[in-house]
């Protein structure tokens, strides 16, 4: 699986990189047919709470891309809650693909 970083308006540090690239990994787990995964991390307003703002997009050959947009104090808060709603999207696709 490849999988695209990218921080707007600032530097990614590698401890925040190797974290985003540990939990998008238990992603396969759920659903092992996930081609590219692509991780937006933005700061929405400074000095308020729930600022920290990541997006998850995952892409698959044999079905549509699912995409996870969730806040949080922390990137990591944010991500956690971001594969919460994925891993009940990646479910469901299961699901739908065994009935077929």
């Amino acid at each position: 699986m490849d999988i695209s970083i990218t921080a707007i308006h600032f530097d990614l540090t590698e401890g925040l990189k190797k974290m985003i690239n540990e939990r998008i990994d238990e992603l396969k787990d759920f659903y092992g047919r996930i081609t590219n995964a692509t991780v937006t991390l933005r700061e929405i307003k400074p000095g308020i709470p729930d600022n920290k703002e990541v997006m998850v997009s995952l892409m698959f050959p044999d079905a549509p891309d699912q995409v996870a947009v969730k806040t949080g104090d922390s990137y990591s808060e944010a991500m956690d809650s971001c594969l919460d709603a994925l891993k009940r999207q990646l479910e469901r696709l299961k699901e739908r693909n065994r009935q077929n």
